[in-house]
């Protein structure tokens, strides 16, 4: 009896220490995600640092700080989100410095080719 005791306790004892290390996960992904957040102008790491607060979330969800690994999953997705984003702006300053000014007159020159017939509407 004394020894199904023990091995009960070891079990426990275990899971416990499994619950700490996720709890680290959690804290790291918590900061990961801020930092990618933070550095989301730099496309490549900040993406990389957002796959990591993800992962990190992911593994310490079932840790006892679960809301912190929400937030590590959530601020990951918008560092990444925020790094696309940073994408599309640069690839589109790129293509108006190589091709000249794509709208000079702003979004408004768009009812130029809605006027003139380049578009068609059909109703």
């Amino acid at each position: 009896m004394e020894r199904k005791l023990e091995n009960v306790n070891q079990e426990y004892n275990t899971k416990t220490n499994n619950k700490k290390d996720r709890s680290n996960f959690s804290i790291a992904g918590f900061f990961l995600g801020i930092i990618s957040i933070v550095t989301c102008c730099t496309i490549n790491i900040s993406m990389i640092i957002g796959i990591l607060a993800i992962v990190f979330g992911a593994i310490g969800i079932k840790s006892s700080k679960k809301n912190m690994s929400i937030v590590a999953i959530v601020t990951g997705a918008i560092g990444i989100v925020l790094s696309i984003i940073m994408i599309f702006v640069m690839v589109f300053g790129i293509l108006n410095l190589v091709f000249g000014n794509i709208f000079p007159n702003g979004l408004d020159s768009l009812n130029d080719y809605i006027n003139y017939g380049y578009y068609k509407k059909s109703f």
